[in-house]
């Protein structure tokens, strides 16, 4: 007669390991009290590891975006389905069979991805209206940029996608880059909720795999931090429009200077037969724009002078630029106390 009574497992290992009749080795956790708990937890761990096993960094990555929640119906930029930036909205199809069908898909932005937040930082260098020198001096920053997030990016048309993974939501926002004239320009935005982009291997869209698959940092502060190294800003329309009225304003005094050189507020210059002594002043100015000479020691800083409404520029030693260039964030406002020499004017300090 048949013995009905069910084998013991015979214990290896540890004190929670067994091994069942098929000689496979598992983990037996302290709330499995049934041998129905755990052939479910067995079942479970082996199907974790079999979603992932034999797949590459890339097939990988595609498989936590292409998931119905995440994925977008799109043509020519364009969503196809009303109701997409609705919580509950679902896509249907999947990444191939919208490939096939529209040759492009899109991913949402805002959405959560496990305990982060997805969001997309959207540069667009290669503008129709942008000199080309300025475009050339934007693409060495954005290489930089990327070499320094060593990270999944997407190459565009017109610049690259980067996928972020932030722990609080970010704001939908654009992204400025000051040249040395004080002239604000927009080169793209970040894309959170209520937006998205085009997916990677649509038409023009080429995933560039190095490093790691996203951009983790943890709110806007880290990421304005991070792009604010490259002469990257952040902001909104509102913020957009205040710019746009000081631009204009920067332009029109910039057209009534003779020199590129204007004089220091505040200075007296001083005459003693007949030669000037070295002059110094103190002033609240804004920072405009920051970039290297072409002399290897030195930096120009642009600077828009509050009192005065005068535009400048002042130089930055090799000594002073680890603890100066930093703290002469593009956009800010600092209390400076400048020097003149013979030809230039140079930073002293920052107060």
């Amino acid at each position: 007669m048949e013995n009905l009574t069910p084998k013991k497992e015979k214990k290896i290992g540890g004190k929670n390991e067994a091994k069942n009749n098929h000689g496979v080795r598992r983990k037996m956790t302290l709330f499995s009290h049934t041998r129905g708990e755990q052939e479910l937890s067995r079942v479970v761990e082996e199907l974790f590891f079999y979603q992932r096993k034999g797949k590459t960094k890339r097939q990988l990555f595609e498989q936590r975006l292409d998931s119905k929640r995440m994925r977008l119906e799109t043509k020519d930029k364009v969503a196809r389905k009303k109701g997409w930036t609705e919580p509950d909205y679902r896509e249907i199809l999947n990444k191939a069979e919208l490939l096939k069908k529209n040759q492009e898909w899109s991913i949402r932005g805002g959405q959560r991805l496990g305990n982060k937040y997805l969001s997309f930082l959207d540069l667009d260098i290669e503008k129709e209206k942008m000199p080309t020198s300025l475009q050339s001096q934007l693409g060495k920053n954005a290489n930089c940029l990327l070499d320094y997030l060593n990270c999944f990016h997407v190459k565009t048309k017109k610049g690259y996608h980067v996928y972020l993974l932030t722990d609080y939501l970010l704001p939908n926002s654009l992204l400025y880059y000051t040249d040395k004239f004080g002239k604000r320009r927009i080169i793209g935005s970040i894309q959170s909720k209520g937006k998205y982009v085009v997916g990677f291997d649509s038409k023009n869209k080429k995933l560039i795999e190095k490093g790691s698959w996203f951009w983790h940092v943890k709110d806007l502060a880290g990421v304005k931090e991070k792009l604010g190294k490259f002469f990257i800003e952040t902001g909104n329309k509102e913020q957009e429009k205040t710019d746009n009225c000081l631009t204009e304003l920067q332009q029109k005094l910039r057209e009534n200077q003779i020199k590129e050189t204007v004089p220091l507020s505040g200075l007296n210059q001083n005459i003693n037969h007949g030669k000037s002594e070295q002059q110094t002043a103190q002033i609240q100015a804004k920072i405009l724009s920051k970039h290297k000479t072409l002399l290897p020691d030195l930096w120009k800083a642009s600077y828009l002078d509050w009192k005065t409404k005068q535009i400048g520029y002042f130089l930055v030693n090799e000594y002073q630029r680890e603890e100066a260039l930093g703290d002469l964030r593009i956009g800010s406002t600092r209390n400076i106390y400048l020097i003149r020499g013979y030809k230039h004017v140079f930073l002293n300090k920052i107060l």
